[in-house]
């Protein structure tokens, strides 16, 4: 059988090669909206815990404020105890993070509750479900 002249259309082979390709399109489509799903729970907890460490070390900051600048302490509540990595204040554990802790090192690297030399670093660092996040690190300087 020939075709008619001025008869258009597709063959039954065309016609599966371009089914083909668009399930392939497909598949690739929804596999990175899984993709995209999975990066934006990952950034939202990063952002989280950001918020979370900046807001510690606001607190760090406003104590040392009060202080006169002359030093500064791991714990910037009405705790009296400090440990080498104590917690910040009162912020309580937000959902699965951990509580943002503190961690003071003077000049010469050694692990403090009260720096009041003239250099001092501050590591603030959080934890989600086990995974730690990149700590945030202050370096105060007296001046």
């Amino acid at each position: 059988m020939s075709p008619r002249s001025g008869q258009r259309g597709f063959t039954l082979g065309e016609s599966i090669v371009a089914f083909a390709l668009m399930g392939t399109a497909a598949l690739g489509i929804v596999s990175m909206q899984r993709g995209l799903f999975t990066g934006q729970a990952a950034n939202r907890d990063l952002l989280q815990a950001t918020e979370l460490m900046q807001e510690c070390a606001e607190r760090v900051l406003s104590v040392r404020r009060v202080s006169g600048y002359g030093n500064v302490t791991a714990t910037p509540s009405a705790t009296p105890l400090c440990t080498a990595a104590s917690s910040c204040g009162s912020i309580t554990a937000f959902g699965s993070f951990s509580v943002p802790t503190i961690t003071l090192r003077d000049a010469s690297n050694t692990a403090v509750c009260t720096c009041s030399s003239a250099s001092c670093t501050v590591t603030v660092s959080i934890s989600k479900g086990g995974t730690a996040f990149t700590p945030l690190t202050l370096q105060l300087q007296n001046y």
